[in-house]
């Protein structure tokens, strides 16, 4: 490991330097530090992917105080949330990953998800009503905030535990499989109108919906149409590809009258086709496949202006594209973004990275140690350049 980045992981496993910068950056709340995207739990799959890397037990440690800081923080406070990169399921998700291959934390598991039994009736009659009646949000199926994102959760606990962790944990799968089928049909059928239909990005979009369908039904949860709505939605979006610009993409949202792109794994033509890859992969389809490919590999006929992408980060950054094009096998792209990322290390930076974003025409920066948008996620990504030591990176890339 080079000695600047051993140096800023050292940094990392002072929780007082954390804490400040999570403040900093976020808010004073707990919220923010118990938040897989902006806190601890990110921070802690840091640090086991870390050990795993290097042996050295004393970053495993590490991995498991900021763990149970975040524990401690949650017992004080009801589940205020089931979101997967803000509330519980993103700490199940962090504890799932750092337990040694479901070895450790398992009654801490088992009594969170007893918590989210709890409310699991309830969560549920609202969310099929608002389903049926068409009345949801984004954020009531996205994969950041909603079923989506729990059922992504659920499934991997199911992969890291067993079903034994839990005696309901496959009834939740079942039911919140069948919902998420229910919506995908509604948007492939055109029958009813919805923000979220139109929205393909992973991140809060229809895209990362199909995907965790997808996920689900490889894992042996199958209804009778299942099959039939992957391979639709496949063909969904196939459709939706453009010829934009001088290069082939499949665009943010296909409501909008002007057509928006950027190369990213929230929005864009590499984080469709990464579930195009997956839905090829399921169906048996090596044009799918082949076609998923090519797509990624078009970010490089796309001028710097074209991909909008300027940041080293996971969410609108080189790291998330590294991550995609590492799955889809297109060693050429991983290699190209690889070198962006060395290229954008910034001595300014608290922990070396810092994100950009271009908005309202000027540049943002964020010096960020979070996961979704700042050098955590970066260390993560440089870290498995050689492989993945752990599976954090199905948070982003679920299959």
């Amino acid at each position: 490991m080079d000695q600047d980045i051993l140096e800023i992981i050292e940094k990392i496993t002072n929780e007082k330097i954390v804490r400040s910068n999570i403040e900093r950056n976020y808010g004073k709340e707990d919220i923010y530090k118990v938040s897989l995207a902006t806190g601890y739990p990110g921070v802690a799959l840091l640090l086991n992917e870390v050990y795993k890397h290097t042996n050295d037990f004393k970053y495993y440690e590490m991995c498991n105080k900021y763990l149970s800081v975040t524990i401690d923080i949650i017992k004080k406070e009801p589940m205020y949330s089931t979101s997967l990169f803000t509330g519980t399921m993103g700490i199940l998700f962090a504890l799932a990953t750092c337990s040694d291959g479901g070895n450790n934390y398992k009654n801490i598991t088992t009594q969170l998800l007893n918590e989210y039994d709890s409310l699991f009736d309830t969560l549920y009659i609202n969310l099929e009503n608002n389903i049926l009646n068409n009345t949801f949000s984004k954020e009531d199926v996205d994969l950041v905030n909603g079923v989506s994102g729990m059922l992504l959760c659920l499934l991997y606990i199911l992969d890291i535990y067993g079903e034994a962790v839990h005696l309901k944990l496959n009834y939740w799968i079942i039911k919140l499989n069948n919902l998420l089928e229910l919506v995908i049909i509604n948007g492939l059928n055109k029958k009813k109108s919805n923000d979220f239909f139109c929205d393909l990005g992973i991140s809060h979009g229809i895209s990362g919906a199909i995907n965790i369908l997808n996920a689900a039904y490889i894992r042996g949860f199958k209804s009778p149409t299942v099959l039939s709505t992957l391979e639709r939605s496949a063909d969904f979006l196939i459709d939706s590809i453009n010829f934009y610009e001088g290069s082939y993409i499949i665009p943010n949202n296909l409501s909008d009258n002007k057509i928006n792109h950027r190369d990213a794994w929230c929005y864009g033509t590499p984080g469709a086709s990464f579930i195009l890859y997956n839905l090829g992969l399921t169906v048996k389809n090596n044009s799918i496949i082949n076609t998923a490919q090519f797509l990624s590999r078009e970010t490089l006929q796309r001028s710097i202006e074209q991909r909008k992408l300027i940041s080293p980060t996971l969410c609108h950054g080189y790291s998330g594209l590294v991550i995609i094009n590492k799955i889809l096998k297109n060693k050429k792209l991983e290699a190209y973004f690889y070198q962006l990322i060395a290229k954008s290390k910034d001595s300014s930076a608290q922990f070396m990275f810092k994100n950009l974003d271009y908005n309202d025409y000027e540049y943002e920066y964020n010096d960020s140690v979070s996961l979704l948008e700042g050098s955590t996620g970066v260390l993560l990504t440089i870290l498995s350049q050689r492989g993945f030591n752990s599976s954090w990176y199905k948070l982003f890339c679920f299959s």
